[in-house]
């Protein structure tokens, strides 16, 4: 054991470790924003690829709209037909403003986002040094740890991914603008922006995550707890993902919230059946 420490594990971990000083994890949190450019995709061609759906989504929208005003105003198969037809008249032009404006206000908020997160890191200290990975046992929690980062690091490309199919996504779901309930759009904005947020929040826990590590002054017990809190804080970054989640689609009616109105909502209609 000792030997694949000593030989193996040490001479490539620690040069893994520095490269968190070097912040490449901050270039994949920038790529997650604007994922072709490092996929090596021209712009030509994503412009091209956006023009396409975003003329595919108008066109559907036209014609969801005509169908849903002879539905109600002529055959009066559908909706209710005391609602004035401007009214659909307005979510659809609230629907091509959305589609023609989406790509402006997506290089906006994407700069804006970046720039929020380097403000924010720039905050949290920097420049851990890693010397307790000279201790056999501090070298497999330093493992761990890189591991973690490792895992953290896919996870960024994988939400970078996210987000360019939700770019493509959102011209498309704006024609349930047309519905009363707004259809997918909703809930494909929620996503779009919780994974945003994610990002953001995922580099600054892993940014403070190496503090603990920087503290480091001898080698006891404290320190394990050091190491180990930076272990902790690391991989809470990897379900801070799954916890955004339930928070932004509780409104979509997929969380414990609303479950819980639910439940009180049946509780109270039983009390006042009781009470009569």
């Amino acid at each position: 054991m000792d030997f694949i420490i000593n030989l193996l594990i040490k001479p490539l971990l620690q040069p893994l470790l520095e490269l968190i000083n070097q912040n490449i994890l901050l270039t994949s949190y920038k790529n997650i924003f604007f994922f072709e450019k490092s996929a090596g995709i021209n712009s030509s061609v994503l412009t091209s690829l956006q023009a396409i759906i975003s003329s595919f989504a108008i066109s559907i929208l036209t014609l969801k709209l005509l169908k849903k005003l002879f539905d109600i105003y002529i055959f009066g198969t559908d909706g209710d037909d005391t609602t004035s037809p401007f009214e659909y008249l307005k979510s659809f032009i609230k629907g091509v403003v959305i589609i023609i404006a989406f790509t402006v206000f997506y290089d906006w908020l994407g700069t804006v986002m970046i720039d929020f997160t380097d403000k924010l890191l720039a905050v949290v200290p920097k420049g851990a040094k890693f010397d307790a990975i000279n201790k056999d046992l501090f070298t497999i929690f330093f493992l761990v740890y890189f591991i973690i980062i490792l895992l953290l690091y896919v996870q960024m490309l994988m939400n970078g991914v996210r987000l360019f199919v939700l770019r493509m996504a959102i011209p498309l779901s704006c024609v349930g603008l047309i519905d009363a309930n707004n259809g997918i759009y909703d809930v494909v904005m929620k996503k779009f922006f919780q994974t945003a947020v994610t990002g953001t929040a995922q580099m600054v826990l892993i940014q403070i995550s190496v503090l603990p590590v920087s503290a480091i002054r001898t080698y006891d017990m404290s320190s394990y707890t050091l190491v180990i809190s930076a272990i902790a804080l690391a991989a809470y970054s990897l379900k801070l993902s799954q916890d955004l989640n339930e928070i932004f689609l509780m409104s979509a009616g997929s969380g414990a919230g609303s479950k819980a109105t639910r439940g009180m909502q049946a509780i109270w209609g039983a009390f006042k059946a009781f009470a009569k």
